[in-house]
């Protein structure tokens, strides 16, 4: 499985945000992730329950390519339109179907006050 990551970046509000996924064996061929669920938390404040409403999660369960172990996660423009200008923690966790959890990103994520978009 891939190791754990810090990736901190920008999301304005309205866009698309995707992180690409590959998932590995211990021997370096590619993993079968049928099954998985990738789960997204972001909230204002770390200390927050995984529960508390003001959080924002995403639940993935489609993959690109399942079997090669693809996989892409998106943060769609319906929901990067729910993050206010703020500073959010986030965590990306993969569940394999056997039970197996694995925290792959953890970082903070900067939205920056915008203008009014256009379209």
């Amino acid at each position: 499985m891939r190791k754990f990551t810090t990736l901190n970046f920008d999301l304005a509000r309205g866009d698309n945000f995707t992180i690409p996924l590959r998932f590995y064996n211990a021997d370096g061929t590619y993993k079968d992730i049928t099954g998985a669920t990738i789960y997204f938390t972001a909230k204002t404040d770390p200390d927050l329950s995984e529960e508390t409403a003001s959080n924002i999660t995403i639940d993935y369960t489609s993959h690109e390519d399942a079997e090669n172990g693809l996989s892409n996660f998106t943060i769609d423009a319906t929901n990067s339109d729910l993050f206010i200008e703020d500073q959010y923690h986030y965590n990306l966790r993969v569940v394999l179907t056997g039970g197996a959890k694995y925290t792959m990103f953890a970082g903070i994520i900067t939205v920056p006050i915008t203008s009014e978009r256009r379209s």
